[in-house]
């Protein structure tokens, strides 16, 4: 068994080139190769290496043992690669995939549709309320116990509320006059009367609260009302 000068494995004694570091042997007893396999010089191969006469394919070079492999190639031209073009284009399909989803599905379906049906009151000497919404608008009427009904009135999201304003939903002359005076005997007994609509989350109620200020300027809040759904609407 011969050795390697280079790196002092040993090696067998009919090869050129060492299997543990890539030097060439020489057979000449010592040093550096000086012939190839055919008994002549090695002659350089195209990058510049003298070792193409043992072994190594023109250009190559043996890379030391320990050194880091070559880093991918880039893409011609100095642009993106192919796999970092394509990432982004995935990014790209995701974010307009959502803004999508919130213009066509969620900014066309505005909120409040948990107040929408037919409430009825808990205590069956209040009535029933009726919250329906038309182009857009909210629309609640009021109904007695007997029957009789009054509004619809307008009504409008505010915070986690519906309010009901005490203005009329439409031109009915005796619908106008009923808010006028409605609106007259809570501004008698409150400054800044708020009318307000909540659903309790944890058993679906619809809550009436009166909101506002006393003669004093104290604040003032009460429920009125609770109602049960017992028609929802579509």
């Amino acid at each position: 068994m011969a050795t390697c000068p280079s790196c002092g494995k040993e090696i067998r004694d009919d090869i050129w080139t060492c299997g543990y570091c890539g030097a060439p042997v020489s057979k000449t007893g010592g040093g550096a190769a000086s012939e190839g396999p055919g008994g002549g010089a090695a002659s350089e191969g195209p990058g510049g290496g003298a070792l193409s006469g043992y072994g190594y394919a023109p250009g190559f070079e043996p890379r030391p043992a320990g050194a880091p492999a070559s880093a991918p190639a880039a893409a011609p031209g100095g642009g993106l690669s192919r796999t970092t073009l394509m990432i982004l284009i995935a990014a790209v399909v995701a974010v307009v995939a959502i803004v999508a989803v919130w213009f066509f599905f969620l900014r066309t379906t505005p909120g409040g549709q948990e107040y929408l049906g037919t409430w009825t009151a808990l205590d069956q000497k209040t009535g029933s309320m009726i919250v329906a919404k038309e182009n857009g608008d909210f629309k609640i009427t009021m109904v007695s116990p007997t029957g009789t009904k009054a509004g619809p009135f307008k009504g409008s999201l505010k915070d986690d509320a519906l309010e009901l304003k005490l203005e009329a939903a439409n031109g009915d002359k005796t619908n106008k006059a009923i808010a006028s005076v409605l609106k007259t005997l809570y501004e008698a007994a409150l400054q800044d009367p708020q009318l307000l609509l909540t659903v309790n989350q944890s058993n679906g109620y619809l809550i009436f609260t009166i909101k506002g200020k006393g003669s004093d300027g104290t604040p003032v809040s009460a429920v009125a009302a609770e109602f049960t759904k017992s028609t929802p609407l579509p």
